[in-house]
């Protein structure tokens, strides 16, 4: 009777240390994914994010654009300094939003001048991807930028709808884009595509500067003065089991005047 009391305190005491080592495994394994996704999520939205407003080389606040809502169609009103960033401040309790605008990171450039105001013949089409028609790209010569619209691709030379004006030879070509990042489904997704899963909640505030001037405050909504965004902190939280991880960055604005 002695011998089975003290086997099965034994036997006890062994199961109370495998279910701790067991509980403290997966903890330690939840913290280390949890960690994992908060990297990479922040690495995702911190590359966009610097990425707003790009447009080759220039800052876009002086650039001259020429595909704004004053421009005659097709071209479609869609990049100037003013809309480099969309935010959604959604109400408490409830996780931001943020649109980036801008252009792509892989560019080309114009082979040749333009022989008209349709016509692109680049170095490299193969360089932006597979093109089709209906896509968008942003031109930018240092000076001036323009989006225009794919009608037909051969090879590198590529047909768009009509252009404003015609660009020189070394006119730098890439993909517009519009990339945002939303918690939704509890999954942290960048147009709709799921980054890492596990999203809690989004906060982001925008540091407002003025000409010349570092980041004089943050706000939660800047309204009419996304021109004046310099930078964007991003603030994550993320959920593995009962492992619940705040994340946070500040990612200051590529390509901005201010």
């Amino acid at each position: 009777m002695v011998a089975q009391a003290l086997g099965l305190l034994v036997l006890l005491a062994l199961m109370t240390v495998w279910s701790s080592s067991r509980a403290s495994h997966r903890h330690q394994q939840s913290l280390a994914a949890v960690q994992e996704a908060g990297r990479i999520a922040l690495a995702l939205m911190a590359r966009d994010v610097r990425m707003a407003g790009f447009a080759g080389c220039g800052h876009t606040a002086l650039l001259n654009h020429l595909s704004v809502p004053s421009a005659r169609p097709p071209s479609p009103a869609l990049f100037h300094d003013g809309i480099a960033i969309a935010a959604t401040d959604h109400s408490p309790g409830t996780s931001d939003a943020i649109t980036i605008i801008g252009g792509s990171p892989e560019s080309t450039w114009l082979a040749a001048p333009m022989p008209d105001e349709q016509t692109l013949l680049l170095a490299s089409a193969q360089v932006l991807g597979r093109l089709s028609p209906g896509d968008l790209l942003l031109l930018s010569d240092c000076v001036q930028t323009e989006v225009v619209r794919v009608q037909a691709v051969a090879g590198d030379m590529v047909t768009v709808a009509t252009a404003h004006r015609r660009f020189a030879a070394g006119t730098e070509v890439m993909r517009y884009q519009q990339v945002q990042y939303r918690v939704e489904g509890g999954e942290l997704r960048r147009n709709g595509t799921a980054i890492v899963s596990g999203a809690e909640d989004l906060q982001i505030q925008y540091g407002l500067a003025g000409p010349g001037q570092p980041v004089r405050r943050y706000v939660s909504d800047p309204a009419g003065a996304t021109a004046d965004v310099a930078a964007v902190r991003l603030a994550l939280v993320l959920r593995d089991g009962e492992v619940v991880h705040p994340f946070a960055a500040t990612v200051a604005l590529r390509n901005r005047a201010r």
